[in-house]
């Protein structure tokens, strides 16, 4: 299991996403600042991510020096997320890629307090090359992977993870992986 990981929980900020439901705006991000301050929560201790960058970037302006990542779609084209006709690229599932992560980079530190920083990514397991991971972890990134609804007696789907974790430890990278199958 990783050790050099900087937070104790990681939160998804996601709603109603996909639920047919419009965006909230900053609804959720608030609600969910006050129940972790009023619980005495230490948020330097807390991830937030989240497939919209909008949500992550209204967290960050709430709470400026928690931990943030940005999930990123298992297919290359943006796909809307909300019902909401909100298609600009703060409110997309945006798929992982070079290009992709400087234009989230950008967009975040733009609109974040300086305290605020974005340092982990969270691609889908197969969109993540050792080079790319290489690459990013030199900017500073850490990565949670994740991969849903699958079984890890695949041979295939186990290499995949097996690769993921290898490289990540033999460049000392902050690595997790976010999956619903522990076998």
């Amino acid at each position: 299991a990783p050790t050099n990981i900087p937070y104790t929980v990681n939160i998804e900020l996601k709603g109603a996403q996909r639920a047919k439901q419009p965006w909230d705006g900053e609804k959720l991000s608030i609600h969910t600042a006050n129940a972790i301050q009023n619980a005495g929560f230490n948020h330097n201790n807390i991830l937030f991510s989240s497939f919209a960058l909008d949500n992550i970037i209204t967290m960050a302006n709430i709470l400026p020096t928690a931990h943030y990542g940005m999930l990123f779609y298992e297919k290359s084209q943006p796909e809307d997320i909300y019902t909401t006709p909100l298609t600009s690229f703060n409110h997309q599932a945006l798929g992982f890629n070079l290009d992709t992560v400087q234009q989230v980079q950008a967009t975040f530190t733009y609109h974040t307090p300086t305290a605020a920083k974005l340092t982990y990514l969270h691609p889908e397991i197969t969109t993540i090359t050792p080079h790319t991971m290489v690459e990013l972890s030199k900017q500073g990134y850490g990565f949670n992977t994740w991969g849903l609804m699958e079984r890890m007696d695949d041979p295939a789907r186990r290499t995949v993870y097996q690769t993921f974790i290898a490289e990540a430890r033999i460049h000392n990278i902050s690595w997790g992986i976010i999956t619903d199958d522990i076998t």
